[in-house]
């Protein structure tokens, strides 16, 4: 607390003095126990220092030594000297003044001190909170950018946790206000204490603030690159360092009984368990929000998954993520209607068209079946979990939500209390025929484990087979719009349709909880696979009401002979970027083909997402592809992005060019890497490899390029390159075309990116010194 407060005065009277034309010199000691420190340095004070700060302390007032310029000035509040050296011996009216400078600064600083600090605890106030956080979040703005495949989603970049300490009314009222604010003082060092030992333990960049934000009410924010786990692992252990020991301790109570709890006396331990509540929420910084209000949806998720915490039997944590899947509980069950009211709605994502299990508060999975004989109790094991019901919702409001009932096993009405789970995206087991007690559907739906296990078996065998995947559109949108009921029963009637179509020793799995994949033998031809596939597509879309919701994408050792150059055991991961979007386009049914490949990083490029490009350019060439059209994609990928990367715009460009030499554009894509990252001599030399594009470069105004960026990263490596060979060998260029040339490449229009601005100056200085020369 004392250490924020000097902080705060010292920046204060920093800033004061900025303002004189020849501000003194001051150095800052602050008493640590017995050593006074110097703040900047760690220092400690020397003899002569400490000399004339136990002269300032005697006097009770500023001081100096005889003669000297030297003045210490003593801040009683803080435990510290300021030593200003003066530019000559100065004047007792001067010493007065600057006092009053440093008594005004002293006030202003412990204003500010107020605002953003907790005066009980030192913690950081809810204002302290929000400037700390306003601070960092562009930080975690631009350190959450995972780079991820087609198949990837990037994770969470802060977290905020809200701290409850349970019954602490009841501490005071028993006890008194004064010692509540003592173990409101040693609550909060716990927690300092914890996240100090979690920042330490974990990765560097990690940061974690700790507020006070009324009453025993605290936030704990985190920011930085951490995993769910290790916030899970910090959660818990804030729980546990609260409930393990006594609080205060004998020895945190000698701390605060001098102060805060003065005259007052320890309570018995047993009277001393202190308990915390803890409510955890995430997210990602969204650019389309300010930050205030990017923090203040987080703490008021963090603030519900809190009031879980409470209602749940307190001392536990629970995430906001969790209350949708697991948090949720039936309010009343209308005999009249039919209708289920239940306590959580839009407050925690429940959207209409969200479907529930019910369970039974017995059947839960959580309730221990205790026999009794008459004289003991004895707990012999716990109630299964055995749902009586689905529900899905029609009426989503904040706070609640109103549901119809989908189907009930054998109870007239849910009672209140019974425990709702959500029933997740993709999920079509109950959907499927079961029996009454049995709730595991009979279904011949695989693993993924166990479709990729059949598939390195047929690829072994060498026997023919082909992959298909299913996917389903929009699912986002879908699930905003129309639910999940929606979504889970129009990937059950996809699945009855692949069942239906497909011969009956293919192998189905639920690769993704929208997409299914199938394994199949025994299928003639590419033709009658794409016959299959087109029948099932539109099974499904007659079963949705004429809705197409789902595209294919599928790979056969077919008639394509390059397709028998790639390895078959990876022909699932060719069939799903065969359904991505980047291969599909707008078509219902795309076949993998190694040469196609390319039009995945293309649209990453165009989208701007050139991470992405690169990552799927690395998992395809793992995957065994090889394609000069890719590498000369992924080559214009590592140019593009900022900062480019040399070593793979280097080699994707060398590969290019190896793979396919006949092709003009690749050799100028290879000068272009040669010339920002290699050698401006072999770049002409790639150049001339191309002259259908240099043609194009010489003459602008027949360009079919368009000016602006793409049409400046030919034309000025092109003229600067020329102008390298021609200062190795000036017979072989021609001056005229190179002076036509770097005049091209000052023109409207060129040299705007950010790689080629820097070559301007160049370009002039060049052009300058080849017009002297045809002048003489």
């Amino acid at each position: 607390m004392q250490t924020e407060r000097f902080q705060l005065f010292i920046s204060e009277l920093k800033n004061d003095l900025q303002g004189d034309e020849s501000p003194p010199s001051l150095l800052a000691f602050r008493l640590h126990g017995t050593t006074w420190i110097e703040e900047e340095t760690g220092e400690q004070a020397d003899a002569t220092t400490l000399a004339g700060i136990t002269e300032t302390q005697r006097s009770g007032s500023n001081w100096r030594a005889t003669s000297s310029a030297v003045t210490f000035f003593p801040i009683a509040s803080l435990n510290a000297i300021v030593i200003v050296e003066f530019s000559t011996v100065p004047k007792a009216s001067t010493r007065t003044y600057f006092a009053q400078r440093i008594e005004r600064c002293l006030r202003h600083s412990e204003n500010e001190y107020r605002a953003l600090y907790d005066t009980t605890t030192g913690l950081l106030s809810r204002a302290g909170l929000e400037a700390e956080v306003r601070s960092l979040l562009p930080e975690v703005s631009s350190s959450s950018k995972a780079v991820t495949t087609s198949m990837g989603e990037p994770s969470s970049a802060i977290w905020v946790l809200a701290l409850d300490i349970d019954h602490f009314k009841q501490i005071n009222d028993t006890f008194g206000h004064l010692y509540g604010d003592a173990v409101l003082k040693c609550f909060a060092q716990r927690v300092l204490d914890e996240a100090q030992k979690t920042e330490s333990t974990t990765s560097p960049d990690l940061r974690i603030r700790v507020a006070r934000s009324g009453g025993e009410e605290f936030f704990v924010v985190v920011s930085g690159t951490a995993v769910p786990n290790e916030i899970e692992n910090f959660a818990e252990s804030l729980r546990r360092v609260i409930a393990e020991s006594p609080l205060p301790t004998e020895l945190e109570w000698q701390g605060v009984s001098e102060g805060t709890a003065a005259g007052l006396s320890l309570p018995h331990p047993s009277e001393r368990k202190v308990t915390v509540s803890i409510g955890v929420s995430s997210g990602v910084y969204p650019k389309d929000k300010s930050g205030v209000q990017f923090i203040e949806q987080l703490k008021n998720e963090a603030d519900a998954a809190l009031y879980r915490a409470k209602t749940s039997g307190r001392n536990t944590v629970r995430w906001f993520s969790g209350i949708l899947q697991s948090g949720g509980r039936v309010l009343e069950h209308h005999q009249d209607t039919g209708v289920v009211a239940i306590d959580i709605g839009r407050q925690v994502k429940v959207r209409v068209g969200q479907e529930f299990f019910v369970y039974h508060p017995d059947f839960s999975g959580s309730t221990p079946f205790v026999f009794s004989d008459g004289r003991t109790k004895k707990r012999i094991g716990t109630y299964p979990k055995i749902h009586s019901g689905r529900i899905i919702a029609f009426d989503s409001q904040q706070e609640m939500s109103f549901c119809s009932v989908a189907e009930a096993r054998g109870v007239k009405t849910f009672p209140p209390g019974s425990v709702l789970e959500a029933i997740p995206l993709g999920s079509i087991t109950h959907l499927l025929p079961s029996s009454t007690l049995n709730p595991i559907p009979a279904t011949d739906l695989s693993s993924a484990e166990r479709l990729s296990s059949v598939i390195e078996e047929l690829s072994t065998s060498k026997s023919a087979f082909s992959v298909v995947v299913f996917s389903l559109e929009n699912a986002e949108s879908l699930s905003d719009s129309r639910g999940s009921v929606f979504i889970n029963a129009s990937l059950a009637r996809m699945y009855d349709s692949i069942r239906q179509t497909f011969p009956s020793t293919s192998t189905i799995a639920q690769i993704q909880p929208t997409q299914f994949a199938i394994a199949a033998t025994g299928i003639a031809s590419t033709q009658a696979l794409r016959e299959l596939t087109e029948k099932t597509l539109s099974q499904s879309t007659s079963a949705s009401q004429g809705l197409t919701l789902f595209g294919a994408g599928a790979f056969t050792l077919g008639e394509d002979p390059q397709t028998h150059q790639l390895p078959a055991k990876n022909a699932l991961e060719f069939a799903r970027y065969a359904v991505s979007p980047g291969m599909r386009g707008k078509e219902k049914l795309a076949f993998f083909l190694p040469q196609e490949a390319w039009k995945v990083i293309q649209t990453s490029r165009e989208a701007g997402l050139q991470p992405k490009g690169i990552a799927d350019y690395h998992k395809l060439k793992e995957l065994g592809v090889q394609d000069a059209k890719l590498e000369n994609q992924a080559a214009a990928c590592a140019i593009e992005i900022w900062p480019p990367i040399p070593e793979l715009s280097l080699s994707a460009s060398q590969n290019a060019v190896a793979l396919d030499p006949r092709h003009g554009m690749y050799w100028a894509n290879r000068a272009i890497a040669e010339f920002f990252f290699g050698d401006r001599s072999r770049a002409y030399d790639a150049f001339l490899q191309a002259p259908e594009i240099t043609k194009i470069i010489e003459t602008p105004k027949l360009s079919p390029l368009p000016k602006g960026k793409r049409f400046e990263f030919y034309t000025i490596p092109y003229a600067l390159s020329m102008y390298g060979k021609y200062k190795q060998s000036a017979d072989s260029v021609d001056i005229e075309k190179l002076t036509r040339c770097l005049g091209n490449a000052l023109g409207p229009g060129v040299g705007l990116g950010p790689l080629t601005r820097p070559f301007r100056q160049e370009i002039e200085t060049a052009l300058n010194e080849l017009t002297g020369l045809t002048a003489q």
